[in-house]
């Protein structure tokens, strides 16, 4: 079964409660079918047993740029997931909607470059409490910023 913007999806004998936090078993493997770099980062496994955490690979600008990101899905659905670049390094990174490295709660060992997806948080509000819909919407606005650099935005600015 599939759903627009190419993420398959997989039928599954049980459905997650909306409100669960995190991503389940199976929107993980429907999101690494389109995404095989996927991984979980095991730390951030929620008590639930989902999964609070991804690193994945996206390409982007400047030049099919490959970015390695964390993925922060810990108040997902009930919030809009966060993302951070990992690689590139923050001298590296070119793309105007990338703020500088600073550290975060996530990972606080590491200097992460979090990603402005512009005014969407009402857009993934819209969506109603459809966990498949949100978590596509996201990751298609999330692919969308990457590959299509806003130059108003003031985040690699600041």
């Amino acid at each position: 079964m599939t759903i627009s913007n190419s993420i398959p999806l997989q039928k599954s004998k049980t459905k997650p409660k909306w409100s669960s936090l995190g991503l389940s078993h199976e929107e993980f493997i429907s999101l690494k079918i389109q995404y095989p770099s996927a991984v979980k980062i095991r730390p951030w496994r929620l008590n639930n047993g989902h999964v609070g955490a991804i690193q994945i690979q996206m390409i982007g600008y400047p030049n099919k740029t490959k970015y390695i990101l964390i993925i922060d899905f810990r108040e997902f659905p009930i919030e809009m997931p966060y993302a951070y670049v990992r690689t590139p390094f923050d001298d590296q990174i070119r793309h105007p909607n990338i703020y500088h490295n600073k550290k975060y709660e996530l990972a606080p060992r590491l200097s992460l470059c979090s990603v402005c997806i512009g005014d969407y948080h009402n857009q993934f509000l819209s969506t109603g409490r459809d966990r498949r819909k949100r978590l596509r919407f996201y990751i298609h606005q999330l692919q969308a910023v990457l590959s299509n650099p806003n130059y108003s935005d003031t985040a690699r600015r600041n």
